[in-house]
């Protein structure tokens, strides 16, 4: 019998020579009563032998997911199965036995991965069609080995690329022209990063999705236009008010949201299903994440992100971060406790604001509950994490568990030019004694012990500081502990006693942030913060334990930037009337996708922070039970191919992460709200003073007298590929140069006039009579520029 030739895709055709050669059908070949000859596959279910539980789950047919058709030419007389539905044991032999098709659908079959019916169009009788059902990665994992299983996904994978998921053709009325092959890669989603990131929804909080009281009032307080917020001088603008209410519903409340590597889609009898395109992963339920309790706020340049964020400090000052559910256990006493221990203790497993009811009730009955916050102080919220040692053996000793006391803390990590900044606007913004601030900006500056730590409501540190805890664990030469092994340091003389240099545990710094669970950590200007490979980010993810964690930045990833802030600086924009015109035609430039600009740079960098510093799931396995985080690159982008990556644009993936993570207000919205004075751009050249031209001189005589002593070879060649790190201090110094003196000592001239001239009376040098003019010119320039004054 010769292999069914295809009539269209998702159609197969049998002669009908051939069928009549074979065997003469009588009856219809998709009948499981048919008396044709055996068919050259055997029987589909010939191998399994289940189970009772297995065989009932294998019976029922809405334990299988609709995937789509496979469509033959049949030529065979009768037409008696014309719009009835059978299922099929054993295949047709109309399906050919020389295709590869028939074996793929027979090792699935057999597996118990797939269910086959059949029965003939309605539309075209010439026509027989068998509907595919597939087993959801989801279903029947007690009924189902899916053990050694790297054949049967190819075999799946060969069967998904021919069938037809036209809906017309799965209810029996298929007629050629009407194919609609499965699309195994993920959807795409049109639009470059740029465009996606100013498209996202400006911040829509709900006071009805806060249950919780005390986040309810903050919340409601917030929102609320007429209301003012206890300790805030400024009157937060609309926009400014629902930006800090979404940061506080967010760390609210606790919900979940569908795996943004799962995408709907809809089976060919209208069912819905959950696809993982990059995983080839069909399932019949969703599968969930918690969502993000932090993120990105990513307010423009100008429209106070600092106000904002001081505004979610007032607003839920007090609230204490939550213990976590594992750890918040009653303790166990030697004998009944006193109901006050036991008030106690309920109030800090529940991270109760006790102080929010505490002032509530001295401004309303003027009882200052002294004796109250006395003992509340004395005992502070405290939970223990068990820790595991090292190495098991009959001597092992279990370490102390890890002691965290619970702080209503904020920490705010900024730039050290921006610390005077934030300076002035907590002093601007916030009424005196409204906040308890500590900065932390002198290098040598010690943090206070852990509970007097916990007691400041928002600790500013620079970043150069902030990396200084890095040192925990170590002493004052950088050493630590690596082993316990006995001192082996050399006999002072002639005695027994040791001149003991070894590492002390006592030497050894302890951070104080180790012993506190904070509320937030805030990274101001967080961009810095996509290398996971820093020092900074590895003190927040070593040694602060921090129930939400914040990015500040305008421009969360490089060159990310508002689309109001680029037709700014665009001179192209000039001619374009209203700025709402001209965002319009900025984001219609830049809408496209850009193999260039979309598969690195600021997207990689969003992929860091999402991993290392947000550790938003499923990019983050960090305190989870799967064995290792998403890749990011995996699935945020359409891939055309198995096994390669082929960046053939985002899937929705991009775009569901980026609502979920950043907080942002569109343009618009915010115009709706205040009228702000235009952008403009002016270009205004100013003419060089002569020490400007001074500067660019000598960076221009050293780079002379480098190329030609160097005779432009090895790596005392500026330009070679070895010198790279000399070459951008250079350059970054030349771009300073253009705002303030950045250039080089009066020896370092004189050093490269005495290089050059040694140079010049060297003989045997390959120096070109070109090279040399020009090495002369330039000693004689900078014996001018060190004979000028100044």
């Amino acid at each position: 019998m010769d292999p069914p030739s295809p009539v269209s895709a998702g159609s197969h055709r049998v002669s009908a020579e051939a069928s009549q050669d074979d065997n003469d059908m009588s009856t219809p070949a998709t009948s499981p009563s048919s008396t044709v000859p055996t068919s050259p596959w055997p029987d589909l279910l010939g191998h399994r032998k289940p189970s009772a539980d297995a065989a009932d789950f294998f019976a029922d047919l809405g334990n299988f997911l609709p995937l789509g058709c496979l469509t033959f030419e049949d030529f065979t007389s009768s037409r008696s199965d014309e719009g009835l539905w059978q299922d099929v044991t054993d295949l047709p032999i109309i399906m050919g036995s020389d295709s590869t098709l028939p074996s793929l659908v027979a090792k699935l079959a057999q597996a118990g991965w797939l269910r086959i019916q059949a029965g003939r169009s309605t539309a075209d009788a010439r026509f027989v069609i068998f509907r595919m059902y597939i087993l959801p990665s989801d279903t029947g994992l007690r009924s189902v080995d899916r053990q050694d299983t790297v054949a049967l996904w190819k075999a799946l994978r060969g069967l998904v690329a021919e069938v037809d998921v036209n809906e017309e053709t799965w209810e029996g009325r298929y007629a050629l022209g009407i194919e609609c092959k499965f699309d195994p890669w993920a959807t795409c989603d049109e639009g470059s990063l740029f465009y996606k990131f100013n498209k996202l929804p400006s911040p829509a909080p709900s006071v009805d999705a806060v249950e919780e009281k005390y986040a309810h009032e903050a919340l409601e307080d917030l929102l609320d236009p007429a209301s003012v917020l206890p300790g805030l001088k400024t009157v937060l603008y609309p926009y400014q008010r629902r930006s800090a209410g979404m940061m506080l519903q967010r760390e609210s409340v606790a919900h979940l949201q569908l795996d943004p590597r799962l995408e709907q889609r809809e089976a060919p009898d209208g069912s819905v299903y959950y696809y993982s395109a990059r995983d080839f992963l069909f399932l019949r339920q969703p599968r969930y994440h918690e969502a993000a309790r932090g993120g990105i706020l990513a307010e423009s340049m100008g429209l106070g992100k600092t106000v904002i964020l001081l505004s979610l400090i007032l607003a839920s000052k007090h609230h204490q971060p939550i213990m976590p559910a594992a750890y918040a256990t009653p303790p166990v006493r030697p004998k009944v406790g006193r109901l006050s221990d036991m008030a106690i203790s309920a109030i800090n497993r529940r991270s109760i604001p006790w102080k929010i009811e505490f002032e509530r009730e001295r401004r309303g009955n003027g009882n200052d509950m002294r004796s109250c916050i006395a003992k509340l102080e004395q005992s502070p919220p405290i939970y223990e994490i068990p820790r595991e040692p090292q190495r098991w053996n009959r001597k092992t000793i279990l370490p102390a568990p890890k002691r965290l006391t619970l702080a209503a803390t904020t920490l705010v990590v900024v730039p050290r030019n921006l610390c005077s900044q934030w300076k002035s606007e907590i002093k601007k913004h916030v009424e005196e004694g409204a906040l308890k601030v500590l900065v932390m900006e002198d290098l040598k500056q010690a943090l206070p012990p852990p509970q007097e730590l916990r007691t400041y409501d928002l600790v500013l540190f620079s970043r150069n500081r902030f990396e200084r805890e890095h040192r925990d664990g170590s002493d004052e030469q950088g050493r630590r502990m690596v082993s316990t092994q006995p001192c082996r340091c050399t006999y002072i003389g002639p005695t027994r006693t040791r001149d003991c240099h070894c590492v002390n545990s006592y030497d050894l710094y302890d951070s104080p942030l180790m012993h506190l669970h904070f509320k937030r950590l805030v990274i101001d200007e967080g961009h810095f913060f996509a290398n996971n490979s820093s020092t900074a980010v590895a003190v927040a993810n070593k040694l602060v334990t921090a129930d939400h964690r914040w990015v500040v930045s305008g421009t969360p990833a490089k060159n990310l930037l508002g689309v109001e802030v680029d037709t700014s600086i665009d001179e192209n924009m000039a001619h374009v009337s209203g700025a709402k015109d001209s965002r319009d035609v900025v984001l219609d430039q830049r809408r496209a996708f850009s193999t260039n600009d979309d598969t690195a740079g600021a997207v990689r960098s969003l992929g860091v922070l999402a991993t290392s510093f947000l550790k938003i799931r499923p990019w983050c396995a960090e305190g989870t039970t799967e064995r290792k985080e998403a890749d990011w690159d995996e699935y945020i982008y359409r891939h055309e191919d198995a096994r390669k990556r082929t960046y053939s644009g985002f899937s929705a993936c991009l775009r569901r992460t980026l609502e979920s993570m950043v907080v942002r207000t569109q343009p618009s919205d915010v115009e709706r709200d205040i009228e702000l004075p235009p952008f403009t751009h002016e270009v205004v050249r100013l003419e060089p003073s002569f020490y400007d031209k001074l500067s660019a001189n000598l960076f221009t005589l050293v780079l002379t007298a480098n190329a030609i002593t160097s005779e432009r070879t090895d790596a005392d060649y500026l330009f070679h590929r070895d010198s790279a790190k000399a070459r951008y201090r250079l350059v970054s110094n030349l771009r300073q140069s253009a705002f303030f003196w950045t250039g080089f000592s009066e020896g370092d001239v004189r050093a490269s006039v005495e290089n050059s001239g040694r140079y010049l009376e060297k003989e045997g040098t390959s120096c070109t009579a070109e090279d040399r003019r020009i090495l002369v010119e330039m000693i004689a320039s900078a014996e001018i520029i060190l004979a000028s004054r100044g």
